[in-house]
């Protein structure tokens, strides 16, 4: 079994995060100082600082990502997205 830490994973321009949220909590942040992170995971989306991303509804939230770099002091490129838990294809 390898540790899930951010120096292990040198050479990936792109962090596809599929833990769970308990796991999610505990690493996605330390990568995200490095790599651009996608969460799937719940833990980050009710923080301010993630965009919570549904690309054909609201891409704007991407612009939290400046903002967040200077906050978790992202050498360079990283940051943190999250998806919604919304999986549904059509509007209700």
């Amino acid at each position: 079994m390898q540790s899930c830490r951010p120096e292990l994973f040198k050479g990936c321009d792109i962090i596809f995060s599929g833990l769970d949220t308990a796991k999610a909590q505990e690493v996605e942040l330390a990568f995200a100082r490095l790599y651009p992170v996608f969460s799937n995971a719940s833990a980050y989306r009710m923080d301010p600082l993630t965009p919570l991303v549904v690309p054909t509804v609201n891409l704007a939230h991407m612009s939290l990502i400046p903002a967040q770099r200077q906050h978790l002091k992202s050498e360079g490129k990283g940051f943190l997205v999250t998806n919604s838990n919304w999986y549904n294809s059509t509007p209700p």
